[in-house]
């Protein structure tokens, strides 16, 4: 493919994950993964077949039924490969042969004459982990849109707080992030929406976009340095940040990655104290 920013994602990847199982089907390339260190956060990414240049995926046969292949991979050594990414390459290729134990990753710049290739080990496939997604959004009450800038914005000035929690609160007219720590007290950010239907450019609103009939408060607590990690997500290239909340139930963040398709990140609440 032509579009590279969209696979700095696994620089976001890198803090929740250390290996993960990659799925490439005929429908494109698929992760879900729950963290390993906490079984907190849980990671869907979506790459669709159709959105990129050349793309070709033998699946395997089994019991005459045809099946992805699951190509397990260390994100930090892959990660540190994508890194190496200059900003005139013209693409990068994905590259698996049948049988081998490496996956190629291979970029291209036209303007140098040069051509950059990388075989990275292979490891044992996870048997635990399965090709799917995260279901049940559709029933979350509350839906948001945001400036992915201004998301960004948010973290950093709260991680400049030395926070370790965050409360994330909405009550149908504004989207709260409240925080403690050993430097404020208390800090509160508020950020006012505006109804979809009233046509507003996305790109610089708080888009309401689902909300409860009955006008109910969401409140919950998150591990902030995790939300944190997700904000990142603004470098492969996605303008805004749906987020999607439940009482009770994780929160759900969801960036496009270019146009290649997009990345879900789902985090639990922490137990009220």
């Amino acid at each position: 493919t032509t579009e590279i920013k969209p696979f700095k994602i696994f620089d976001s990847l890198k803090e929740c994950i250390t290996d993960v199982s990659m799925f490439f089907s005929k429908e494109g390339i698929k992760i879900l993964s729950l963290d390993s260190a906490t079984s907190t956060t849980l990671i869907h990414l979506n790459f669709r077949a159709e959105n990129f240049d050349h793309f070709f995926v033998e699946e395997i046969i089994k019991d005459g039924e045809s099946h992805p292949i699951d190509l397990n991979i260390s994100i930090l050594n892959l990660n540190k490969v994508l890194k190496s990414a200059q900003a005139n390459d013209d693409s990068i290729s994905w590259i698996h042969e049948k049988g081998s134990d490496d996956l190629i990753v291979r970029f291209t710049n036209s303007s140098k004459k040069e051509e950059r290739e990388y075989a990275i080990k292979l490891q044992e496939p996870d048997e635990d982990e399965q090709i799917g997604s995260i279901d049940g959004i559709d029933e979350y009450s509350y839906l948001v849109t945001m400036p992915c800038t201004d998301f960004q914005r948010i973290c950093r000035d709260l991680k400049s707080m030395n926070v370790s929690t965050v409360i994330i609160e909405h009550d149908c007219e504004q989207l709260v992030f409240e925080t403690r720590s050993n430097i404020v007290e208390k800090s509160r950010i508020s950020r006012r929406g505006i109804n979809a239907e009233e046509g507003n450019n996305e790109e610089s609103n708080l888009i309401m976009i689902k909300k409860p009939t009955d006008k109910t408060c969401y409140r919950d607590k998150f591990k902030f340095e995790s939300l944190n990690n997700f904000s990142k997500c603004a470098a492969v290239g996605s303008k805004t940040v749906q987020i999607c909340m439940q009482q009770g139930m994780p929160i759900i963040l969801i960036f496009k990655a270019g146009t290649l398709g997009e990345v879900t990140f789902g985090l639990a609440p922490q137990e009220s104290e």
